[in-house]
């Protein structure tokens, strides 16, 4: 007798093991289904097991989900309602029958289910968040924003739902009030002004800056204060929202009268870099000029350093969008190398001098044909600094200084090992450019090729463009794997003028003009820059004579820069450059030029005729 209960029991141990795990394994693939937006087939394994469970919560929960995505809401309500279900008492599944009331389109009964829910837990703070989130779902925004502050008053905390509660008011369009909300984030913890930054990113609503901004306004930020910290946070948070809304000259404004107030915060300093990083150049120039009063002898250095380097990069810009021709870059770079060379001589202690003198070397060889002086600063470097440069810095330069001398196998060895030495990733993109330009050089136009690739396969990299066009020389030269006569010319030519011997550059692609063929474009850039330098006026009339130009797009605005130059200086009327510009314009509509040439019109037309 005993014997035959013991093996019912573990008939029914068994029966029901298998029935249990079935059940879950019919569970596991429902929920992989929902996540699989499969709702459907979801929907019809989970009614199998709630027939089974009626008030199973995990299968009550998963199945609402269906029936919300499936838009079969009284289907789902009847489900919750039903008393077999048992939710009384389930915060969570409530809450879902709340949600299918209203999305049912039944708010009455939806809000007195909330009201009631949130009656019955008030001690509860995830009930509020709970309850709130769904109005939320829901686009209930002010309705939302009040269970927040109510449970902000239950629970006597001023600081919570800081988050929620700002994007409710914020949905709600109420930008005064969800501005307040953030800027609240801050005086509960000014360490967090990284965050609150971002929240302001994220939601990126012109209107809740302009709130911030007026609210941070009134507030008394140029005062001192009791609690320096939530103020600081608060002056730095308002700088950022002038950057931020592009009011750069009021973020400037602010800046210097917070610097005057407040001297080792550097306002003004930071300003500057954020204009800088949006090449808003002018202005960050004039942002600089601060710290060059007499009483700013620890900053001086400093802004010099940094006015360079913006001059650097407001010439290097204006060379890739075609205006250098203009002469502009060129009074650029010489700016900078000014200011470069006063940091070298009147701040010997300066903390970066070495980093200085290398950024000068670079300039004097790329764009000041000032080659002997790099010489001559790379070699008082080494011999007081050779601690402080690293192997792969003195291998690049000594490569570069071989490459002008035209000791190309000498300059392959020291720029390989530079490439080799070197972890960092600037002189990795250097190194490899200057190896196939000096390979370009010495005629090894497949190794140059290669040695393009890895630079071609970093778009940001600084070298980008000019490894563009390196390609570009080669691959106009080379026919069928065969090295074409014009390319030898090409690389002899523009050897020379990277040593700035430019009548040297002149004389072979001039006599050679029609041998180059499909260089001839390349070859007419380098000689009308070559004429710019000295006769703006023959490199005008060369260009204009060179019968491809309307094909060739950069060719053209350089005609026509040149044009705006001699109107400058009353050698060209303005009918005859309002003409060509126009007719650019025709020619061209959407070309990478279009902006500047219409620009140039504008300047044009809004000038007295000539």
């Amino acid at each position: 007798m005993v014997r035959n209960r013991l093996v019912l029991l573990f008939i029914f141990l068994t029966v029901s093991s298998t029935s249990w795990a079935q059940a879950n394994r019919d569970y596991i693939i429902a929920t992989q289904l929902i996540r699989l937006q499969d709702y459907e087939r979801a929907k019809i394994v989970l009614e199998e097991l709630i027939a089974k469970e009626p008030t199973n919560p995990a299968y009550l929960q998963q199945i609402t989900q269906c029936y919300i995505n499936l838009k079969e809401y009284e289907t789902g309500v009847l489900l919750l309602s039903n008393p077999k279900s048992k939710i009384k008492g389930n915060i969570s599944l409530e809450n879902d029958l709340a949600l299918l009331y209203h999305y049912s389109n039944d708010t009455t009964k939806a809000f007195s289910l909330w009201n009631s829910l949130l009656a019955n837990n008030d001690q509860n703070v995830m009930a509020y968040q709970m309850i709130a989130n769904s109005m939320l779902d829901r686009r209930e925004f002010s309705k939302a924003a009040k269970i927040y502050q109510q449970g902000r008053v239950r629970f006597k905390n001023s600081f919570l739902f800081l988050n929620e509660l700002a994007n409710a008011y914020l949905q709600a369009n109420e930008y005064n009030l969800a501005a307040k909300e953030l800027i609240t984030i801050l005086e509960n913890n000014p360490g967090r002004l990284d965050q609150v930054q971002r929240m302001f990113s994220r939601f990126n609503d012109e209107f809740l800056f302009d709130e911030a901004i007026l609210f941070l306004d009134e507030s008394g930020l140029e005062k001192a204060s009791v609690d320096e910290n939530v103020t600081q946070a608060k002056r730095e948070l308002l700088l950022w929202l002038y950057l931020e809304r592009g009011l750069d000259k009021r973020a400037l404004r602010w800046a210097e009268i917070m610097e005057k107030k407040y001297p080792t915060d550097y306002f003004v300093y930071n300003v500057a870099q954020n204009l800088i990083r949006k090449e808003a150049f002018e202005l960050a120039d004039n942002a600089l000029n601060f710290y060059l009063g007499k009483d700013q002898e620890i900053m001086r250095p400093l802004a010099l350093d940094a006015k360079s380097q913006l001059y650097v990069n407001w010439g290097k810009q204006l060379e890739e969008q075609g205006l250098s021709v203009l002469g502009k870059a060129d009074e650029l770079f010489e700016k900078a190398a000014q200011n470069w060379e006063i940091v070298i001589s009147e701040f010997p202690d300066y903390q970066t001098q070495t980093p200085v003198k290398l950024k000068l070397i670079d300039l004097y060889l790329e764009k000041l044909a000032q080659n002997q002086k790099a010489r001559m600063l790379f070699s008082q470097l080494v011999q007081s600094a050779e601690k402080e440069l690293l192997p792969d810095e003195i291998a690049f330069y000594e490569g570069r200084f071989d490459m002008l001398d035209g000791e190309f196998r000498k300059a392959r060895i020291k720029l390989t090992d530079a490439n080799r030495a070197s972890k960092n990733a600037t002189m990795l993109e250097k190194s490899r450019y200057y190896l196939a330009l000096n390979d370009f050089y010495a005629f090894d136009f497949e190794f140059a090729k290669i040695q393009l690739k890895s630079v071609e396969r970093q778009p940001t990299s600084f070298y980008a463009n000019d490894a563009l066009v390196l390609r570009n020389w080669i691959r106009k030269g080379i026919e069928q794997d065969s090295v074409k006569p014009e390319l030898e010319l090409f690389s002899k030519a523009a050897f020379a003028y990277s040593r700035n011997e430019f009548d040297a550059a002149f004389t072979i692609l001039s006599s050679n003009f029609s041998e180059l063929n499909a260089l001839q474009d390349e070859a007419a850039l380098i000689i009308v820059d070559i004429y710019k330098k000295r006769e703006p006026q023959k490199a005008y009339e060369w260009i204009s004579s060179y019968p491809q130009i309307e094909q060739f797009e950069q060719l053209l605005f350089n005609k026509l820069s040149l044009a705006f130059v001699l109107f400058q200086k009353n050698e060209l009327s303005k009918e005859s450059l309002e003409n060509q510009l126009k007719d650019f314009l025709t020619r061209y509509p959407n070309g990478f030029y279009a902006d500047q040439i219409r620009n140039l019109l504008q300047i044009t037309l809004e000038s007295s005729s000539s």
